[in-house]
């Protein structure tokens, strides 16, 4: 595979499972955007309420993803219906885990869909947090918190 194939757009909910395959480590993560009455709003992106997901990517290995345009205005995107069926088999699935950079916020985007993500879960922003030694140093595991 070239470095270029390592990264790659789908737009077909079997091309998503073609990609993940039987990995039960998954990293994904939302990309939003503002809903159009509210696009000159600060930070409106991170506001279920006032934004809707973009794109989703997926990750199952190091130096590999894929990325799913689910509501570019431009360019194909997946069908909806077929993806949000996919997604929500993905994250209610107790055999996978679920790892997301920021799961409160995916889980908030997700909740505001109908779709309440089940354990496993990862979260790497949590894992920062509470192995962090200092502002410059992280903890090593054989530290005591």
């Amino acid at each position: 595979m070239t470095q270029n194939e390592n990264y790659r757009s789908v737009t077909a909910v079997t091309e998503i499972k073609e990609y993940i395959g039987n990995a039960k480590v998954i990293a994904f993560d939302y990309e939003t955007a503002p809903d159009i009455d509210f696009h000159e709003e600060d930070r409106v992106a991170l506001d279920p309420a006032k934004s809707h997901i973009v794109g989703c990517s997926y990750s199952v290995e190091e130096g590999t993803a894929i990325y799913v345009p689910v509501a570019h205005l431009t360019g194909e995107n997946v069908d909806s219906a077929e993806f949000w069926k996919f997604q929500e088999q993905f994250l209610t699935d107790p055999t996978v885990i679920k790892i997301a950079h920021n799961l409160s916020f995916e889980s908030m985007m997700s909740y505001h869909l109908g779709i309440v993500i089940q354990p496993p879960v990862y979260d790497t922003i949590a894992a920062c947090q509470l192995t962090m030694k200092s502002k410059w140093e992280f903890r090593k595991l054989s530290e005591a918190v």
